[in-house]
């Protein structure tokens, strides 16, 4: 992996993006060239592996996550659909409801779009609640977007009588609290900061706390995808089904793409691991931002070249199992996963 620092401190970048190498211009053409990057494959250093917990058949996936590119559980691969699979028509093969309510319940992982937290909120009559972990965030603000209990838009009455939507939080320690009922959160906009901010919805009638999120400090709009998994789950060894598929909590395997974080301080590891990669694509940004596309199209697949080469290095052909028939008869295709 490549830190930001060696980014900057690496000679042949610094005279290609022509900027002091601790300038916001110069991290912006690092961010730019990274992000570009990732639109364009699966290359070494913007996929991974994670085990995550799925409750009732549905997870938010952390910050990290850009997109499931295949799922397994007990070593029983899963379809990832996304979110035209519930508007298929039910004659298509694999969409058909013989098969949605088969033996193996049809499984498959739903994509459900993004939300600004990672659990719900779970039922009425919570509050929100904001614990700071760094004295240096007081007085820092998180806005919260949604309904209250009545099923109304979240407002707030300023002092001269006009209204703004949502209702701000002003971190204090050892917490701050929302002072209206909160049933939704559709999205939040938050202070950076200097430590992670933990939210709870506050069950006030039972006193308790229930987890909502905990926010990085360089998120300012939460957005994390969520997914609903269809599966009987099976038990391992055993081959048997149970019956009742998302009852419980359980662990499933999951490859995934990165989602692009921006880098911001010099310790922050760029999705690029490699700086022949990195100076073609800053090349390539550059050449866009000029409109010369003549340039921007070398560029670019000179960087993709590279990184092919790379992913090739790593993870050869013959290391990857061969699929008959994928693209029709007597036709051959080495297949990633």
């Amino acid at each position: 992996m490549i830190l930001l620092q060696e980014a900057q401190d690496d000679l042949r970048i610094q005279a290609i993006a022509s900027s002091c190498p601790t300038s916001p211009e110069f991290l912006s053409l690092v961010n730019k060239a990274c992000a570009m990057y990732m639109r364009r494959g699966d290359f070494i250093g913007t996929v991974a592996d994670i085990f995550v917990c799925v409750a009732n058949g549905c997870f938010v996936a952390p910050r990290y996550v850009g997109k499931i590119r295949r799922i397994n559980v007990c070593n029983r691969a899963v379809d990832v659909e996304n979110g035209w699979w519930r508007f298929m028509k039910s004659s298509s093969a694999n969409h058909s409801w013989e098969n949605w309510r088969g033996a193996d319940c049809g499984p498959n992982l739903q994509d459900r779009g993004s939300k600004p937290v990672f659990q719900d909120i779970m039922g009425d009559g919570r509050l929100i609640r904001a614990y700071p972990r760094a004295n240096k965030d007081v007085g820092k603000t998180i806005q919260i977007f949604g309904t209250d209990n009545n099923g109304q838009t979240l407002m707030t009455r300023n002092p001269d009588d006009t209204w703004d939507q949502g209702i701000t939080l002003t971190l204090a320690k050892p917490f701050v609290s929302s002072t209206t009922f909160v049933r939704s959160i559709d999205y939040v906009i938050k202070d950076p900061t200097e430590l992670p901010v933990d939210c709870y919805a506050y069950n006030a009638a039972a006193d308790v706390l229930e987890e909502l999120a905990h926010y990085e400090p360089s998120e300012t709009k939460p957005e994390y995808s969520s997914y609903f998994l269809n599966i009987r789950w099976p038990t391992c060894g055993t081959g048997s089904i149970q019956p009742n598929c998302c009852s419980s909590k359980r662990g499933v395997l999951m490859r995934i793409k990165l989602k692009f974080i921006p880098a911001k301080v010099p310790t922050d590891v760029l999705p690029i691991d490699n700086t022949d990669v990195l100076a073609y694509m800053i090349q390539a940004v550059k050449a866009a931002e000029s409109g010369n596309f003549e340039e921007l199209n070398k560029w670019q697949a000179m960087a993709v070249k590279e990184g092919n080469l790379e992913l090739n290095d790593a993870i050869p052909d013959e290391q990857f199992a061969a699929s008959n028939n994928v693209l029709g008869p007597s036709v051959w295709q080495n297949q990633c996963f």
